[in-house]
C-alpha cells in the first residue's frame, strides 16, 4: 500500500521527504530498499553519509537485534535536482538544495525531531535553518521548506514556534506552551 501511495505521488510532486527508512546493505555502502528505489523510479533518494549509516546500523543490530541502517531521506525528481546537501546532515535530519532549470534554489529539510526533549527539538530545527540560511546567503526571506516528524505542535508561544516565527505570541502564550511541552501544569 505504501509504495502504491508514494507512485501516485510520484506521478504529482517534485520533492518527496522521507522518514524512518530502512537502508539496507548492499556490499560496503547502504542503500535504499528496493521496492522504495523502485516506487520513487527516477527520483534520487539523498541520505546521510554511509559512515553515519553504518554508525545507526551497528546500533540497532545491538539494542533491537536489527542490522539496518533507519535515517531520513528526501527524494527528488520530475526534472528537479540535488545541488547540493547539508554539512550536518544524520540520521534524524536531512538538508539538500534542490534545483530546477530556470528555478532559484530551495533548501529542503526532511527532520524527525526528538520525541522526549523541547531542547532538543529546538536544537535540531534550530541548525538546520541555520544551516539553510547560509547555503542560500542569509537573511529570512529565504526558500526552505521543512518537512518531516516534529514529534510537537508549532503552536504560538511554543518554542518550536518561536523558532520559525520569533514575533508571534507574549508572555502568557509561551508559559502555556512551555508547560505543555515539558508536561507541567
Amino acid at each position: 500500500a505504501l509504495a502504491t501511495t508514494l507512485r501516485q505521488i510520484a506521478q504529482h510532486c517534485d520533492v518527496v521527504c522521507l522518514q524512518e527508512v530502512e537502508f539496507e546493505k548492499d556490499g560496503d555502502k547502504r542503500v535504499p530498499p528496493a521496492w522504495l528505489t523502485d516506487a520513487l523510479q527516477g527520483f534520487e533518494i539523498a541520505a546521510c553519509k554511509t559512515s553515519i549509516l553504518e554508525r545507526n546500523a551497528k546500533r540497532n543490530a545491538r539494542v533491537v537485534n536489527k542490522d539496518c541502517a533507519v535515517a531520513t531521506a528526501v527524494a527528488v525528481g520530475r526534472g528537479w535536482r540535488v545541488a547540493w546537501t547539508g554539512e550536518n546532515n544524520g540520521t534524524t535530519n536531512m538538508l539538500v538544495g534542490v534545483e530546477k532549470d530556470g528555478v532559484g534554489a530551495v533548501a529542503v529539510a526532511s527532520v524527525h525531531l526528538d520525541a522526549g526533549s523541547e531542547d532538543k527539538r529546538v536544537q535540531l530545527l534550530g541548525a538546520t535553518l541555520t544551516a539553510a540560511r547560509a547555503r542560500l546567503g542569509g537573511g529570512r526571506n529565504l526558500r526552505v521548506v521543512v518537512a518531516g516528524d516534529m514529534n510537537a505542535e508549532f503552536k504560538v508561544g511554543s518554542a518550536l514556534g518561536a523558532v520559525v516565527s520569533p514575533e508571534d505570541g507574549d508572555a502568557a502564550d509561551a508559559r502555556r506552551e512551555c508547560a505543555v511541552a515539558l508536561r507541567h501544569e
